[in-house]
């Protein structure tokens, strides 16, 4: 018997489109995120592998790591219930309402602006991490500013590239 274990990358969510986002390492047993590791910023990627920096715990990547999870494991019954029922011309509003809700909900998961994209507030968060590298920081300044102005909102201080933190 074969038994698949290790760490990968889950929960990707607070997407700054082009420059980074979220997620967590978690330990896996047979590709099921488990026990979460640690959260980064994937700020880049190579045939080695992702590139990262070091971010606090991010309890919203990892529930939806471990949502996703659950949907991923709950669309093949549903969607068997679904065939079963058509099958069987037996149309109770259970099996189709259980076959339509969770492909749904899986989808939102990736596409709802909250949870994919970060907002400006979050981006800035993120910039401020000690360890990013100046250049993936001087582009996640660039998008905080163009997502503040898109908004007509007033900029609050944003990292310095060259110190990491803004002081006045």
């Amino acid at each position: 018997m074969i038994i698949i274990w290790g760490s990968r990358l889950c929960g990707k969510v607070d997407g700054v489109p082009g420059v980074c986002h979220i997620a967590t390492h978690f330990g896996h047993l047979y590709y099921i995120p488990l026990i979460p590791l640690k959260s980064v910023i994937v700020w880049g990627s190579t045939p080695e592998g992702e590139q990262v920096s070091e971010f606090h715990w991010s309890l919203k990547s990892i529930l939806i790591a471990w949502v996703r999870t659950a949907l991923y494991l709950a669309l093949i019954p549903a969607m068997a219930a679904v065939f079963l029922a058509v099958d069987q011309k037996q149309w109770e509003i259970v099996p189709l309402l259980l076959g339509g809700l969770v492909p749904v909900l899986l989808y939102l998961t990736y596409r709802l602006p909250y949870i994919g994209r970060a907002s400006a507030e979050r981006a800035t968060v993120i910039a401020e991490t000690p360890d990013l590298p100046d250049h993936v920081r001087q582009r996640l300044v660039e998008s905080i500013k163009k997502m503040y102005i898109a908004q007509g909102d007033v900029l609050p201080p944003l990292p310095d590239q060259d110190h990491g933190f803004h002081c006045e």
